[in-house]
């Protein structure tokens, strides 16, 4: 759980993340052809194990930032070429160590939505440009704290922001124009008020799948069209319970 994902269309990565919620942290990432079923293949590993951190992708590379582990918050960022399996190499640092956040990016950059920072729920955002190596830069502010399992996605202009927790679960859904920085408005809201979200995109409809409420997993699938503020609408059901996941996409 509390993993990072990653999309270069043809291969998924899935990086870091915990065994069964726990506060082991792992340093592993595989990888999977998104057109062919089956399990999960090592791609290599991150320089250090990281807990609820997340990831984004410009098709070349996958960003994997923030997380959690041993009492430690992290705020530098990995960058690994998604196609090419080995190791990765630094890409810089957040503005502030956060865990348990999203992001969501339009191919070139990459905004991180909230998270947890120094113990205590944050509102700000950050703004990554992918192909370049620097640190980054304010993007603006979410309309209030959101944290633990929000799922974020995007159809490469519009970052959209669902669930989450702050003092309850969340059902907002809240959007953000990526190539250009500024505070979050209201999208529409989920159809169940949930933590623990996993988020993915076609670039036509954003979808939300499964989550948890301090009691119950889902297996519900919420979706929207990204291009029309509306609340989401019941898509089906997944097969089994989710919670705490990530989400990809191929083409």
């Amino acid at each position: 759980s509390g993993l990072a994902g990653g999309s270069n269309g043809t291969r998924g990565l899935f990086s870091g993340g915990g065994s069964g919620g726990g506060p082991t942290a792992t340093s592993t990432v595989d990888y999977v052809v998104v057109a062919t079923a089956g399990s999960t293949a090592s791609w290599g590993s991150l320089s250090t194990p990281r807990h609820y951190c997340t990831g984004d992708s410009d098709g070349t590379y996958t960003m994997v930032g923030g997380g959690y582990d041993a009492g430690v918050e992290k705020i530098n960022v990995e960058r690994l070429v998604t196609a090419t399996g080995g190791s990765e190499v630094s890409w810089g640092s957040l503005s502030v160590a956060r865990w348990a956040f999203a992001s969501a990016s339009d191919d070139t950059t990459a905004v991180w939505f909230g998270g947890l920072s120094s113990g205590s729920a944050i509102i700000s955002m950050d703004a990554t440009i992918i192909a370049t190596t620097g640190s980054a830069s304010s993007f603006g502010n979410l309309s209030a704290n959101q944290y633990f399992g929000a799922g974020a996605a995007s159809n490469s202009k519009r970052g959209l922001y669902g669930g989450g927790y702050d003092t309850g679960d969340r059902d907002e859904i809240e959007y953000v124009s990526i190539p250009t920085a500024g505070n979050s408005a209201s999208f529409g809201a989920l159809t169940l008020a949930r933590r623990g979200v996993v988020a993915c995109s076609s670039g036509t409809r954003v979808a939300w799948l499964g989550g948890y409420d301090g009691t119950s997993s889902y297996n519900t699938i919420d979706y929207v069209d990204p291009d029309t503020l509306s609340s989401a609408t019941d898509f089906g059901d997944l097969t089994v319970l989710v919670r705490d996941g990530v989400g990809l996409s191929g083409d």
